[in-house]
């Protein structure tokens, strides 16, 4: 028969395989990742993602605020988090600029 120590360190592992598959079962399907150096990675596809358009098709002279703003409108997946943002229109010209800069 296990002593009380026994017990206790049955109990305890059992306890925290418990909280371990609500954690797993509670979590939201863009965290199946532990986060990682691969957050860089999601960072930058989400910024082409928002950005991406303007690129391959760059609008005409005068036309760059309203798509700007027209992106900075819309409701966005955090590419860490999951959760929905909105961006700021400097934000996005920012990101336009500098891969525009890339090509």
């Amino acid at each position: 028969m296990p002593g009380d120590s026994e017990l206790k360190d049955v109990v305890e592992r059992c306890r925290r395989h418990e909280t371990a598959k609500k954690i797993k079962k509670n979590r939201h399907p863009m965290e199946k990742e532990p986060p990682s150096s691969r957050s860089h990675e999601r960072w930058a596809h989400f910024r082409f993602s928002v950005i991406g358009s303007l690129l391959a098709a760059p609008p005409s002279r005068g036309q760059l605020q309203g798509q700007l703003q027209e992106l900075a409108a819309k409701n966005w997946r955090h590419p860490i988090s999951g959760q929905w943002m909105q961006l700021g229109v400097s934000t996005i010209e920012r990101w336009y600029y500098k891969g525009s800069a890339q090509e």
